[in-house]
């Protein structure tokens, strides 16, 4: 059954709640339109011109019916425009889209709809949307009660679609479902179907993906067969008119079904899913094979008896290495179900890295792509008690949110001229297989020092001067800059726990600090010199951006009352920052050539 839209048949939803926790690069977002309560976020579809398209889904109430449609995201997270289609016949009918591929008109969409026979049963569909998310066309696989789950370019033009039908409805029960694929030309004719249920599988039967065959004889789908109580993943392979080649049974743990495979660089095949073993309890999977069948790795993710889950997209990372994402969840624990990422090494499956994140809630994860900027975006929902919310994780290219922040002290030693480096950086890992390193500039015409170890580093320099050092800490794409001023001769610095008695502080005291106040600021940031005999006069205050950029400098003398009886009083400098944008800073307090503090202050307004 076909349906052309002449008229344009969607929904603009109206975004009511837009949560943004993490920074500004990396975060994690969740969405929800007015008057619907479940959400969810399928298949990104496109990753161009700064934003994401990302296949959706609705729903106004879990009682009532699910409406599939495209979002456009920024890179930023920002929701550009959300458009969402009704059943083309049935007012109270599901039209629900899990996945889809760019065309050169905009994009094609599969998934399923209400069937003929009632709510109970759905048909597979097929739908084409125009540049801006407009549905053109849309067509329905009403023969037998059947959904589709991934779709593919053929190389003639046309698509292939898999997924599921129960092709003995209505007649005699059970009804048992049945792997199904179909292909379309260019004109969207079906050219031919094909239901997979002669291979001596009988029982509840379907296709999770499709790809196309490395040498161009046909394709692989990728699916799940039952056997009773058991099930095996399959990996079929399949002619251009949909005739089975050849088929491959992988038997991992007990109830073993299929989600997503990808090609590998190596010529081999990369398959997830999930196992439920002897005490029924789901571990992801990922399991590398070869085009023959055989198993080269295997690794049952959640090795703990008590943490469940599964893994279902997979990336090729820049180092050759993979990377997979789902969900895991600790049985028992309030926190229930975590979106989970993980990197593994492509040559033994072993983890190199793993993280989730997540609050009190169900949290799952169907989609991942590698972002522009080294990172990855992963995509699903967040269940909350009424419904669901859209669910969008962006991390760097350790499945991270954080950012590097570059930040030292120094002490120096005027005897030799050196100076000696304390690293304070934070948010760099070099230890981990995809963590940062570190780059010194001593502003003396020395090579710059290339690193991964934050422990101290003591430098000689070749005389006596101001030299402005900088230390670079660089994570994925990102780099952090933090730079100051060290003049060897003084024999001053700025290293933590490091006793201080610069020359203005009269008889000898120590151990005396600046306060800098209040912390966040807003208008005004105060500097008490604390306990001092004479204020100094000239103090030269700078802030920085955390990119080392510097937004502000002002020469200040503090005030404060006269010292008594060798009593030292406070003394305090201000200064205007009410023009600055809200964000954080790095501020230094110099004086005759001596950095008095330093630190980080907060604007907000």
């Amino acid at each position: 059954m076909k349906y052309l839209f002449k008229t344009l048949a969607f929904i603009f939803c109206c975004l009511s709640l837009n949560l943004l926790v993490g920074q500004n690069k990396y975060y994690w977002r969740a969405y929800q339109f007015d008057g619907y309560k479940t959400h969810e976020l399928r298949k990104v579809v496109v990753q161009q011109n700064g934003y994401w398209t990302i296949i959706a889904n609705i729903n106004p109430d879990t009682a009532y019916y699910w409406q599939g449609g495209l979002m456009n995201i920024t890179f930023s997270g920002e929701v550009l425009y959300s458009q969402f289609y009704n059943h083309p016949t049935y007012s109270n009918g599901d039209f629900s889209l899990f996945d889809g591929i760019e065309t050169d008109a905009g994009f094609a969409i599969t998934g399923f709809m209400t069937g003929n026979w009632g709510s109970n049963y759905s048909m597979g569909s097929f739908a084409v949307a125009d540049e801006s998310g407009a549905l053109q066309y849309s067509l329905s696989f009403d023969s037998a009660p059947s959904s589709m789950s991934a779709i593919e370019y053929t190389t003639d033009g046309g698509y292939l679609i898999v997924g599921v039908i129960v092709p003995d409805y209505p007649g005699t029960s059970p009804y048992y479902q049945q792997m199904y694929a179909v292909k379309l030309n260019h004109q969207f004719d079906i050219e031919w179907e094909r239901i997979y249920n002669d291979m001596g599988f009988s029982y509840d039967n379907y296709l999770t993906d499709i790809m196309p065959a490395p040498d161009g004889s046909g394709y692989y789908l990728l699916g799940t067969v039952k056997w009773g109580a058991n099930a095996d993943i399959i990996l079929l392979h399949i002619d251009h008119y949909g005739n089975p080649l050849n088929h491959h049974l992988f038997n991992i743990n007990g109830m073993d079904q299929s989600l997503r495979f990808i090609p590998t660089p190596d010529g081999s095949l990369l398959i997830s899913g999930g196992v439920q073993g002897e005490l029924n309890i789901s571990k992801g999977v990922v399991l590398k094979v070869n085009e023959q069948g055989e198993i080269k790795w295997v690794n049952q993710l959640f090795s703990a008896t008590d943490i469940v889950g599964y893994i279902g997209p997979l990336l090729i990372a820049p180092d050759g290495n993979y990377v997979g994402a789902g969900a895991q969840r600790i049985v028992g624990s309030p926190k229930k179900n975590d979106v989970y990422i993980v990197k593994l090494a492509a040559e033994t499956g072993a983890i190199l890295w793993q993280r989730h994140y997540g609050g009190n809630k169900y949290e799952y994860c169907y989609d991942m792509i590698a972002t522009t900027d080294g990172g990855y975006l992963m995509v699903g929902r967040q269940d909350t008690t009424l419904g669901a919310l859209a669910y969008l994780i962006k991390t760097n290219c350790m499945g991270l949110l954080s950012e590097p922040q570059a930040d030292f002290t120094f002490s120096t030693n005027a005897n030799n001229l050196s100076a000696t480096f304390y690293n304070q950086s934070q948010y760099v890992y070099p230890d981990s297989i995809d963590g940062g390193h570190y780059i010194w500039h001593f502003g003396d015409g020395t090579p710059p020092l290339q690193t991964q170890s934050s422990a101290p580093i003591t430098h000689n320099y070749p005389e006596e001067g101001a030299y402005y050092t900088a230390l670079y800490a660089i994570v994925c794409q990102d780099t952090s800059i933090f730079e100051a001023v060290v003049k060897p001769q003084s024999g001053w610095g700025t290293a933590v726990g490091i006793p201080q008695t610069p020359p203005f502080f009269e008889g000898g005291q120590g151990g005396q600090q600046v306060v800098v106040y209040p912390n966040p600021a807003q208008n005004l940031l105060h500097f008490t010199l604390q306990n001092t005999l004479t204020p100094p006069a000239g103090w030269s205050v700078s802030l920085f951006t955390p990119a080392g950029q510097r937004v502000l400098h002002s020469v200040v003398s503090p005030v404060g009352t006269p010292a008594t009886a060798g009593v030292g009083t406070p003394a305090t400098a201000s200064i205007q920052i009410g023009h600055l944008p809200v964000g954080m800073y790095f501020y230094t307090v110099e004086w005759g050539g001596v950095v008095l503090a330093r630190g980080k202050v907060a604007v907000v307004r």
